[in-house]
C-alpha cells in the first residue's frame, strides 16, 4: 500500500483538492442514470478523481477553472496519460485520461465506444463542475451544454445529466463541501483502494506545495489537518496511516522539485 501512496502522490493535480471529488461524484451519477455497471462506476469513480493527474503549472489550473475550452487543452491530458501508461496498477486508465478533454466529434472511431464515452463522462463532469464553480446558475449552465451536443458532449450523457437533475440536486450538493464528503463517506467501503489512496494523496500533495495565496505546509501541520479530516470520516484513515509511518518520504515525493523530470 506504501507503495501505491507513493505513486499516487505522483499522479494528482496541484490546486483545488476537492474538484476531483465532485468530479467522481458527478461522473457516477451521470454513469449510474445511463446504466452501466458496479464495476465499471467504480473505475469511473476513480478515473474523476485523476483525471487532472497530468497538470503541472498553476497556469494551466488558471485556464482549467476558467475556461470551457482553450487551445492545447489536451497537453495535461497526453501528460497525465504518460504518466499512467507505463505503470500496471494505472494503466488501465491512460486512455480515458488522454481523450478526457477531447470534443466528442473529434474522437477517434477506432478507439472503442467505451472508452470515448467515459472519457466524455470525465469531460461533461468536469465542465459541469467548472461552470458551477466560477457562478454559473443551472439555467447558464444548461443552456451552454445544449449549445454543444454533439460537438463538445454526446448528446446521450447530457440527456443521463438532466434526468439526475430531475431526479435529485447534484448542482448545490457539489457547492457544498461537506456533502461531497458525505458521499464518499457513505460508499468508503464501495470505493476502490485506489481511489481512496489518491484522495488522501491529492489533499496531501495540495497541502505541501506552495500555492499563490500561501507557501506549502511542514509535514507536521499537515498531518494534523488529515487527523482531523479522518476523525470526521472525509478521508481514509486506514491510507492515511501508512502516510504517517512513512511522512518523510510522502513529503519528498510531494514535492514538485522532486518530480521535476515529470513536468
Amino acid at each position: 500500500m506504501f507503495i501505491l501512496s507513493q505513486l499516487a502522490l505522483d499522479y494528482v493535480g496541484i490546486d483545488d483538492i476537492f474538484h476531483g471529488k465532485r468530479v467522481s461524484f458527478l461522473s457516477h451519477l451521470i454513469a449510474k442514470e445511463i446504466g452501466y455497471s458496479e464495476e465499471d462506476i467504480n473505475d469511473i469513480i476513480f478515473e474523476g478523481l485523476l483525471h487532472d493527474c497530468g497538470v503541472s503549472s498553476t497556469v494551466t489550473h488558471a485556464k482549467l477553472i476558467n475556461e470551457l475550452d482553450w487551445e492545447n487543452s489536451h497537453e495535461h491530458c497526453v501528460r497525465g496519460s504518460k504518466l499512467l501508461i507505463d505503470t500496471p496498477i494505472f494503466k488501465k486508465y491512460a486512455p480515458t485520461i488522454f481523450y478526457h478533454h477531447t470534443h466528442c466529434n473529434e474522437l477517434p472511431k477506432k478507439t472503442d465506444i467505451s472508452i470515448r464515452e467515459r472519457a466524455n463522462i470525465t469531460y461533461l463532469a468536469d465542465r459541469i463542475d467548472i461552470l458551477i464553480a466560477t457562478g454559473r446558475t443551472v439555467d447558464e449552465v444548461l443552456k451552454i451544454l445544449e449549445g454543444n451536443r454533439n460537438t463538445l458532449f454526446y448528446t446521450n450523457l447530457i440527456d443521463a445529466f438532466l434526468k439526475v437533475l430531475q431526479k435529485s440536486d447534484p448542482v448545490n450538493i457539489i457547492k457544498d463541501k461537506d456533502r461531497v464528503e458525505i458521499f464518499f463517506e457513505k460508499g468508503k467501503e464501495e470505493i476502490p483502494l485506489l481511489a481512496r489512496i489518491v484522495a488522501v494523496a491529492d489533499i496531501f500533495q495540495a497541502l505541501a506545495q506552495n500555492r499563490p495565496y500561501r507557501k506549502g505546509l511542514e509535514p507536521k501541520i499537515i498531518m494534523k489537518i488529515l487527523k482531523d479530516m479522518a476523525e470526521h470520516n472525509k478521508i481514509d484513515g486506514a491510507v492515511l496511516y501508512i502516510v504517517d509511518r512513512n511522512l518523510d518520504s510522502c513529503y519528498k515525493k510531494a514535492l514538485p522539485e522532486i518530480k521535476s523530470s515529470m513536468v
